[in-house]
């Protein structure tokens, strides 16, 4: 499992200082296949970090092409209760 968040929430701290606000996002993979997971946020501002927030949210990781972080495709909220 690639577990890349410790190595952004580093990342993230270290430039802080350089803007108001950052918003530094990764996707873990968790309980499905090998693509596919649940979404993990994580929120760094001036004012507050918030490491790893499980979301509601399924998505695909594709790796970012030079930034910090995932990109993500498919992202499909996960349906709670009856209908």
């Amino acid at each position: 499992m690639n577990d890349y968040s410790h190595e952004i929430e580093q990342i993230a701290a270290a430039q802080a200082c350089h803007g108001p606000n950052r918003f530094v996002h990764a996707v873990m993979k968790w309980h499905f296949s090998e693509e596919t997971g649940t979404v993990v946020v994580s929120h760094l501002s001036r004012y507050a970090f918030y490491p790893r927030i499980l979301e509601k949210d399924t998505a695909i990781r594709l790796p970012g092409d030079g930034q910090i972080g995932d990109s993500l495709a498919d992202i499909a909220t996960e349906r709670t209760g009856s209908y």
